[in-house]
């Protein structure tokens, strides 16, 4: 019931919440339609008002079906972008700039959503058998993935995917959660620090380098669980207190 109004009040939001629809389906296998319902009623509850005298719903509608020229670095089309003019923001100009692609433009949110839910939906059937402990790296799995694919990507869409992985990883294996340490550190990197001193190619190889095997990292776990192991290093690691 909980999960259901949290994601009630999430896609009232912002309606990118919905990628954590099929996640939560696999965390919470025994109780789907309670947690649907809640998430509905919550979701109109707070809607409703808006739909009756405000024009969010419309400018929401209008931002979902087009992503405008905005066209970051930091997501896997950049290179399929073209060089143009210089592009110009609030802070000053960005030199060495790629324009989004004219076959991209105008589908590049709904390609986002189709892909992150379609993977999810494609790795439901073994998260699903192995119980809920893989529904939240589906969760973080599926975080990532829309990082990784979309045209908007900034610093701050990485923070789901660190909260929803550390919370997997302390689950999982009760010791440090050096992944998510580890991807803090990559997007802080790559995100707020590599800016001020690259140009935007170099910052996307940047992302690139380690956003791309982070993504099949977590995939692959989840296809083929613990038999893949995401932290060897630190099977035999000990904590002062002695919990292993």
């Amino acid at each position: 019931l909980l999960a259901g109004v949290l994601l009630g009040l999430a896609l009232a939001n912002k309606p990118w919440a919905v990628i954590a629809v099929i996640p939560l389906l696999a965390i919470l296998p025994d109780r789907r339609p309670r947690m649907l319902a809640a998430a509905g009623t919550t979701g109109l509850l707070v809607m409703l008002p808006l739909l009756l005298g405000g024009t969010a719903v419309e400018a929401t509608k209008a931002v979902a079906q087009d992503g405008g020229a905005i066209f970051q670095p930091w997501q896997i089309w950049w290179f399929l972008g073209e060089h143009g003019e210089t592009v110009r923001g609030i802070y000053g100009s960005y030199p060495d700039h790629r324009n989004l692609p004219t076959w991209l433009s105008g589908h590049e949110r709904q390609l986002v959503v189709a892909i992150v839910l379609g993977a999810s939906l494609l790795l439901l059937p073994r998260v699903r058998r192995r119980g809920w402990p893989d529904g939240l790296l589906l969760l973080a799995f599926a975080l990532q993935l829309r990082c990784l694919v979309d045209t908007w990507n900034v610093s701050y869409y990485a923070v789901p995917l660190v909260i929803a992985l550390v919370t997997w990883e302390l689950h999982a294996f009760r010791r440090p959660p050096v992944l998510s340490l580890a991807v803090t550190l990559c997007a802080w990197l790559s995100l707020v620090w590599l800016p001020k001193y690259a140009l935007p190619d170099v910052q996307a190889l940047a992302y690139l380098a380690w956003a791309v095997p982070l993504t099949g990292l977590l995939g692959a776990r989840l296809v083929w669980g613990e038999r893949l192991r995401l932290q060897p290093a630190l099977d035999g690691w000990t904590s002062p207190t002695g919990i292993r």
